[in-house]
């Protein structure tokens, strides 16, 4: 059967994606945020569970399902269009879909089920109740001739059912579970205590805090250590430049004077200031983010190559000028498209803990840097003789040689192009978002 398996249980809590041979790719809260006036979608999942409590008069939002059952048929369409986009958007034909149950939903329940998930952009779609599921997903052999027991707890209505040689023989489905748990926390503190809390608290408990062991998460994933490296690599490039960028353009444009030099060098923020802001814009209305980070890459590469060979053959200020310009550009776009990525692939508990990590290990990277460049410097100029002789004679410019360290900075500028190739092909295989805009 052609077309990508995938199984969507769409809970009264959150929904989950599964996909065959991949697993779980998406789990967000069943929370959609529409605007007031216009009806335009703003966020869904976690997003837009984030505004309970805290959203405007303007900003309605929306929970899918009440006990079990689809209570917005339009707000539920846009969400799982939404995630069936997220995970579907480079396949060529439409997936194959289960959607998981009540055990005692009605024939019509049933029927605008399979209805909203085709309207959604399912190819074929598909019914299973929820014990059943539970079930095999637990592992059991649902084909024996004996009766095993599911419970199954959700958000909205706990599932009890018998299942014996392949389907259900009897269930019982309430409405009891873990939204009226909730409820009943949120009483019990206001009547007992007098504390008024939402549900995110009623629902928080100890492993929500921090602790020391989450570091462990952080450096344990890939994705950290690829955004670390990207940074180390990028920054490399670009901030020790900075230190030895004036005198570099002095030797390179006839000695010219270090106040003229200066003010060469000073474009290059103006490059940056320019296009950050539509760089923003752009990422947050058509996101394209790890594509940024390999535009990024690949223009601080050409800087460096024009720096070490076009610029010292030429001698030209109008080169050395465009090329400054574009610098900030190349820098403007990897912040621009490096940080925002950091939420789609960290924990949002952990999430200040990682932009530290993340700058720990760029600085113990960039410590080494304008010490290997100085060594360098200097051992590639040892048999330099305008360099020995402006020494003896205690001139004011010494006429280095920079082409070695360039071609160093345009080094790390190829390394980062193929880490930054590399996320670009992680985050297909993963779907972690970097190519998606990060307002939806």
């Amino acid at each position: 059967m052609l077309g990508t398996n995938i199984g969507i249980d769409l809970g009264t809590t959150s929904i989950l994606i599964f996909v065959e041979g991949k697993g779980i790719v998406v789990s967000e809260p069943s929370t959609v945020a529409f605007d007031t006036d216009t009806g335009r979608l703003l966020a869904v999942g976690q997003k837009a569970a984030d505004m309970i409590g805290r959203n405007p008069d303007s900003i309605t939002v929306v929970k899918l399902m009440r006990s079990g059952v689809i209570s917005d048929f339009t707000a539920t369409k846009a969400i799982v269009r939404v995630l069936l986009y997220k995970v579907c958007k480079n396949m060529v034909f439409k997936p194959n879909i289960v959607v998981c149950m009540p055990s005692t939903v009605t024939n019509l329940e049933k029927r605008t089920i399979l209805d909203l998930v085709t309207a959604a952009g399912a190819g074929r779609a598909c019914l299973i109740e929820e014990p059943l599921a539970a079930a095999l997903g637990a592992g059991l052999d649902i084909r024996r001739p004996m009766g095993t027991m599911v419970v199954d707890i959700g958000g909205g209505t706990a599932d009890i059912a018998v299942v014996t040689m392949g389907s259900i023989s009897i269930s019982k489905s309430v409405k009891i579970a873990g939204n009226i748990l909730d409820e009943d926390i949120i009483r019990y503190l206001r009547r007992e205590r007098n504390i008024v809390i939402g549900e995110k608290t009623a629902e928080s408990n100890p492993e929500d805090e921090f602790k020391i062991a989450d570091l462990g998460k952080i450096l344990s994933s890939r994705s950290f250590w690829v955004v670390a490296l990207l940074c180390v690599l990028y920054y490399s490039a670009i901030f020790p430049f900075q230190r030895y960028g004036a005198n570099m353009l002095q030797c390179n444009l006839n000695g010219i004077a270090p106040e003229a030099a200066s003010n060469i060098f000073r474009w290059f923020p103006i490059g940056a200031a320019i296009i950050t802001p539509f760089l923003g814009a752009f990422l947050d209305k058509k996101g394209k983010g790890a594509t940024m980070l390999i535009y990024g890459a690949f223009l601080l590469i050409i800087c460096h190559l024009v720096f070490a060979f076009a610029l010292p053959a030429t001698g030209s200020k109008l080169l050395a000028y465009a090329t400054i310009v574009l610098l900030g550009i190349s820098f403007a776009l990897v912040p621009a498209a490096l940080w925002p990525s950091v939420p789609k692939i960290i924990d949002e508990k952990i999430l200040g803990s990682a932009y530290c990590l993340i700058f720990w290990v760029q600085n113990i990277g960039l410590c080494f840097v304008p010490k290997l460049i100085g060594s360098v410097l200097e051992s590639s100029n040892a048999t330099n003789a305008a360099v020995i002789a402006a020494k003896q004679a205690g001139a004011a410019l010494i006429p280095y040689n920079y082409t070695t360290p360039l071609i160093i900075f345009a080094g790390f500028g190829v390394l980062a192009l193929i880490v930054a190739l590399y996320f670009k092909a992680l985050d297909r295989k993963e779907h972690l978002g970097l190519e998606e805009p990060n307002i939806k």
